[in-house]
């Protein structure tokens, strides 16, 4: 779904790129609501909802904008899009009780926001011996607080924590790109 430009988000969107090396947004870029598989638990289910910030960049633009060598690494003479996480929302739904507890266990029922994510990511093509090859890199930080009551019962020491959620988030992420992937070759595919 896209989304409508507000100024607060466009100024957002111009810092996020500012800080990851991105080409900055204008009049002509879009944001769009993407919705996340999400994730099952008896009686509870998890999705994310983020704001992205989607700009298609030609060789000319990229030219005039070489803030930051990530954004413009490898992407030759190639057209790219350019895809910066601007917000995520998670949403619980299920039993009442289990939503309870995943909002007071996450500190999902707070207003401010317990995670902080900064997300880059770029898609090119070039050609090659008459075949189309598709190239995405991203870059991805995710900074989380957790309450203290969760702190207290979570097994392991915090660097045990940190590692064990950072091989989920990969596993995940692992699953998701390959199933994007396949949806982008497909979308192309139809389109020629």
């Amino acid at each position: 779904e896209t989304l409508q430009i507000t100024k607060h988000l466009l100024e957002d969107w111009k810092l996020r790129c500012d800080s990851l090396g991105a080409c900055p947004p204008d009049e002509n870029d879009l944001i769009l609501s993407v919705v996340s598989r999400g994730i099952q638990f008896p009686g509870l289910s998890v999705q994310s909802v983020a704001a992205v910030g989607v700009k298609y960049v030609e060789k000319s633009t990229a030219e005039q904008h070489k803030s930051s060598d990530r954004a413009d690494a490898d992407s030759g003479d190639s057209p790219r899009y350019e895809f910066v996480l601007l917000s995520t929302q998670e949403e619980a739904s299920g039993l009442a009780p289990m939503v309870w507890v995943y909002n007071k266990l996450t500190g999902a029922d707070q207003k401010s926001s317990n995670s902080d994510a900064q997300s880059l990511s770029v898609v090119n093509y070039h050609v090659s011996d008459s075949k189309v090859i598709f190239r995405t890199e991203a870059f991805l930080t995710i900074g989380i607080t957790f309450p203290k009551v969760l702190l207290r019962i979570l097994p392991g020491d915090k660097s045990a924590i940190e590692e064990r959620g950072a091989k989920s988030i990969k596993k995940t992420l692992q699953k998701d790109l390959a199933h994007s992937m396949m949806a982008y070759e497909k979308a192309y595919l139809d389109r020629i």
